[in-house]
């Protein structure tokens, strides 16, 4: 608790926020680990790769030029055989970046190569351990007391492997098993709790009763 009675959650949870798998025998696949995965940037621009050289009747694509997305997008007379494309569908131009992403669960629909629910971490402070000038000291103070339900503060974990972050629930992602590279590390158990509440809150709108997280909640007039 800090000046005006404001209750930050990773103040009342006592030792490290993040901690390794054997330290609480976690498995690989449990809620809160922590995996390097690839984030796309669809919301950036709006451009496809379109073929602008052909071979074997214009079934071969040999080059590609970026084109803005038109109103012809999808809308391809001839598909492809190579690269293999369908004359409904494009090669849009997405740039990628790996983050540390916080386990959700998996969703069985592909017995082999499941697809994952993963929520991305993005860090508060540069390479140069400066803070970043959208998140302000005041602005993470309140992720910190719970106030956006879109929004959850994980602090720096003891083995410096993962800076101070804030998850964006907002921005979760479904992503093949084969793209996630695990990290080796995992949440506290009582932090996994909390952000299991406070995920709950985003999509019901609805907070647990008798929890820690409700208590807070409550602490902190945010109660919905």
């Amino acid at each position: 608790m800090c000046a005006d009675d404001v209750v930050y959650y990773d103040e009342i949870i006592k030792g490290k926020k993040i901690v390794l798998p054997d330290d609480k025998g976690n498995k690989k696949y449990d809620f809160g680990s922590i995996f390097w995965v690839p984030i796309l940037y669809f919301e950036q621009n709006r451009q496809i790769w379109r073929p602008s050289e052909y071979e074997d009747e214009g079934t071969t694509a040999r080059f590609f030029c970026i084109q803005e997305m038109g109103e012809d997008a999808f809308k391809e007379s001839t598909p492809l055989r190579n690269p293999r494309l369908e004359s409904t569908e494009e090669f849009p131009v997405v740039r990628a970046k790996k983050r540390p992403c916080v386990f959700i669960k998996n969703h069985e629909t592909h017995k082999t190569n499941p697809n994952c629910q993963v929520i991305p971490m993005y860090a508060i402070d540069d390479e140069l351990g400066r803070r970043k000038p959208k998140y302000s000291d005041d602005f993470v103070d309140e992720i910190r007391s719970l106030k956006y339900g879109h929004l959850f503060y994980l602090d720096m974990d003891s083995h410096k492997k993962m800076k101070s972050s804030v998850l964006r629930l907002d921005l979760n992602v479904c992503i093949p098993r084969n793209y996630l590279e695990y990290s080796k590390l995992c949440l506290n158990d009582e932090v996994a709790e909390i952000l299991s509440d406070h995920i709950v809150r985003f999509y019901t709108e609805t907070v647990n009763k008798e929890t820690i997280y409700e208590e807070i909640m409550k602490e902190n007039k945010y109660y919905l």
